[in-house]
């Protein structure tokens, strides 16, 4: 049965027809005002050989206010991972606008710019990939602290340690003095995520930022990106392939749904998960009930598992740890 599109937002907010009442919710009864960053009508196409055009994104209209999390989900090749470029300045869109604190993007100065790209960070999927290998764990912090605010080397060392101590990586004294191959998965992402902190970003844009890690310690990691963000205000673009995840980190905000481009179903988390309208929302709520299930079939931790959840475990509450086994700031 071939998948409906959703229908484009007549003037007013409402949908003209289509799959579901809830593509744009995010949007409606919302000022520009309190919108943090917005996208209206973005595209983005790519021209290949033979002069075939591929279209990744198609009129995707979305927006964020302070302290608010959107999930973006779809599987491989639904433009998500596209739209987290789009928003963080490493590509251009074809067509319709960016908007940060109500300026358009493609009107700024070059230090508005600049501005707007410290402003909006990205948490990217491979936290060893993304660490410089050769660098400590404060080495990596201390230069976009020195670099964009000036502060003293004891000051840096200080707003470090207490960085650090945010994401559960304690003493820091321990955890600063190690390269990136001395960390556990969930502690690479856990420094990844203080990295991205450091030039206390307004927005964060989360592209399937815990995909990599092990079951059992996605959870700590998500809840301790959460309660940050929470407590700062910080908007979170979290784009994921997986609806089981985006249900848990999305509590209490909103979902997207995406697929060939557009932007099928956007509606509050438990509406969305308790009563999905599209069938491709239907399709991925199916499937990541049916991968949960096989998780749980197949509940076989091992032991380098059980040593990188113990880790931590601990760590995410903030006790000292042991060693473990082995974005953007410009």
């Amino acid at each position: 049965m071939p998948v409906r599109r959703a229908a484009r937002a007549a003037p007013g907010g409402q949908p003209d027809g289509g799959v579901s009442s809830g593509v744009g919710a995010g949007r409606r009864g919302r000022s520009r005002v309190s919108e943090l960053l917005a996208l209206e009508h973005v595209s983005k196409t790519y021209r290949q050989r033979r002069r075939v055009v591929v279209t990744a994104v198609d009129d995707v209209s979305l927006a964020l206010g302070p302290g608010e999390i959107l999930c973006l989900v779809g599987e491989s090749g639904s433009g998500k991972s596209t739209i987290g470029r789009i928003v963080t300045g490493l590509t251009a869109p074809t067509g319709g606008e960016v908007r940060h604190d109500g300026r358009s993007v493609s009107t700024m100065t070059r230090r508005e710019l600049r501005a707007h790209r410290l402003g909006v960070q990205l948490v990217q999927q491979d936290p060893f990939a993304s660490l410089n290998p050769g660098l400590t764990v404060a080495q990596t912090l201390l230069a976009p602290l020195t670099r964009h605010f000036g502060l003293s080397r004891a000051a840096a060392r200080e707003r470090m340690a207490a960085l650090l101590a945010d994401v559960g990586l304690t003493p820091p004294e321990l955890f600063g003095a190690k390269y990136p191959h001395e960390l556990s998965g969930g502690q690479r992402q856990r420094v990844a995520i203080a990295r991205s902190l450091t030039v206390e970003p307004r927005v964060l844009v989360a592209d399937e930022a815990v995909s990599m890690l092990d079951v059992s310690i996605r959870g700590s990691v998500l809840a301790k990106l959460r309660a940050l963000c929470e407590e700062r205000q910080v908007a979170v673009l979290f784009i994921t392939h997986d609806l089981a995840v985006a249900r848990q980190f999305g509590r209490g905000h909103s979902i997207a749904v995406m697929q060939h481009g557009r932007i099928v179903e956007h509606r509050p988390t438990s509406d969305l998960v308790a009563a999905p309208e599209h069938e491709y929302t239907r399709a991925l709520l199916a499937a990541a009930r049916h991968e949960g299930l096989r998780r749980r079939a197949a509940d076989r931790t091992t032991p380098r598992r059980r040593q990188d959840e113990q880790v931590d475990a601990q760590i995410g509450g903030g006790h000292p740890a042991g060693t473990g086994d082995a974005g953007r700031v410009q």
